[in-house]
């Protein structure tokens, strides 16, 4: 398989996450339905991530994923938690072949303490 084209976009780039209620799918904080939405159409979807400083007890992560021609609903493709740091990131193959994705994020407010520093990346391939 030969690779034609690479490219990426950043959800989070090191962003210090809030104690909250809702996940947030922005840097800044946004919690809404059509928030945090990146282009996904491509042969091959990777995700990476890294919880670079924990200091809460537990962090929150949801992939979602929109399909062209369905329901125009998001869809749950990963959740997970991390209840520690790590020092290399973790990469995630998307099987799915899906037009728009979106990582949601959020932090334990039972035993909350900052900061909680979170990146994650799309990496979109498309091979010949």
């Amino acid at each position: 398989m030969a690779i034609l084209s690479q490219s990426g976009c950043t959800f989070f780039n090191g962003t210090s996450i809030e104690a909250t209620s809702n996940y947030i799918y922005t840097s800044i904080g946004s919690t809404g339905a059509d928030d945090g939405w990146k282009s996904a159409k491509a042969d091959h979807v990777l995700f990476q991530m890294c919880v670079a400083t924990l200091n809460a007890s537990h962090l929150y992560i949801r992939i979602e994923g929109q399909y062209d021609g369905g329901l125009d609903r998001a869809a749950s493709l990963l959740a997970t938690q991390f209840t520690s740091t790590h020092s290399i990131d973790r990469v995630i193959a998307i099987d799915e072949h899906i037009k728009e994705i979106r990582v949601g994020v959020k932090v334990d407010s039972s035993n909350y303490a900052t900061p909680n520093n979170y990146y994650a990346g799309l990496c979109l391939v498309e091979s010949k």
